[in-house]
């Protein structure tokens, strides 16, 4: 049985943070320079900005949050399954970085598995970046990266119709990317 330890670990971990940088050289690119990054500011209302929606859903890789929200990076993994809550804490390392700064590993941000008014099970991170977007138009980026170091399966009935829809992920990236929110 091969673990993602060790050696093998810290190269994924550089091999994300080589993805990282790549995406904010891209960015920085094509007109996010440092202008239109917002700065720390005191105060705001917390805004969950849920990862993987903005990444790799319908965000297309932004968001826009009301003037004054203070930013907090949201993943989660939900199952009606709660074996498979521990399968997926057990596999996942989840790495992100704020505005360029360096990448950090938060796989031990999650909750312990919660359960939810539809009976289904669910554990979250919750990243808040201290940025505030105080003003339309300010923005900010952060890049996150999830990655298994084995094959997840989670038996779930997700939609509910008594049938099995199995989710079967990794080893490898699960996800991962950069997102941009700006206020309106």
């Amino acid at each position: 049985m091969t673990t993602f330890g060790g050696s093998l670990r810290r190269t994924a971990v550089l091999a994300l943070v080589a993805v990282g940088a790549a995406s904010a050289v891209a960015l920085g690119s094509i007109g996010f320079g440092s202008d239109a990054v917002a700065r720390a500011a005191i105060g705001g209302t917390p805004i969950e900005v849920g990862s993987f929606g903005c990444i790799a859903g319908l965000g297309g890789g932004h968001r826009t949050v009301p003037a004054g929200s203070m930013i907090v990076i949201r993943n989660g993994w939900i199952s009606t399954v709660f074996g498979s809550q521990r399968s997926f804490l057990g596999a996942q390392t989840s790495i992100l970085s704020v505005n360029d700064g360096r990448m950090i590993d938060v796989s031990d941000g999650y909750t312990e598995p919660e359960p939810a008014p539809d009976g289904s099970w669910a554990t979250w991170l919750r990243y808040p970046t201290g940025v505030t977007l105080a003003n339309p138009g300010d923005s900010m980026r952060f890049t996150f990266t999830m990655v298994f170091d084995r094959p997840v399966t989670d038996t779930s009935d997700l939609d509910g119709d008594g049938s099995i829809d199995p989710v079967n992920g990794g080893p490898g990236l699960a996800f991962g990317g950069t997102c941009v929110v700006t206020a309106t």
